[in-house]
């Protein structure tokens, strides 16, 4: 987050990189949260970004994992990989149906 906070307070045209060749496991709930000094922002990714297994979460239905909010001017890019670990999710709507909004 101290890497987004730097960007959003930079000047134009700052890069945000999820580096090649790394894993980063994500527990929910991640804000990217505006407005920000600068009006050109790009988060590019190349490496992965996981989100945990469904147990993991805890017994509440979260409906937000990443979350980006008031941002203008934003732009993700990159060859990486968003992993949000849907299977379980999935899983759990189909076999109980008591998650009826999942995070998406």
């Amino acid at each position: 987050m101290d890497a987004f906070k730097a960007l959003c307070s930079g000047n134009d045209g700052n890069t945000l990189v999820v580096p090649d060749q790394y894993s980063f496991f994500v527990r929910p709930t991640l804000n990217f949260t505006g407005p920000c000094h600068s009006k050109n922002i790009t988060i590019k990714i190349m490496g992965t970004i996981l989100a945990p297994e469904r147990n993991d979460w805890g017994k509440e239905c979260s409906i937000l994992w990443i979350h980006f909010f008031n941002i203008s001017g934003l732009t993700l890019e990159g060859s990486g990989v968003i992993n949000g670990n849907g299977e379980g999710w999935w899983d759990r709507v189909k076999g109980t149906g008591d998650c009826s909004r999942i995070p998406t």
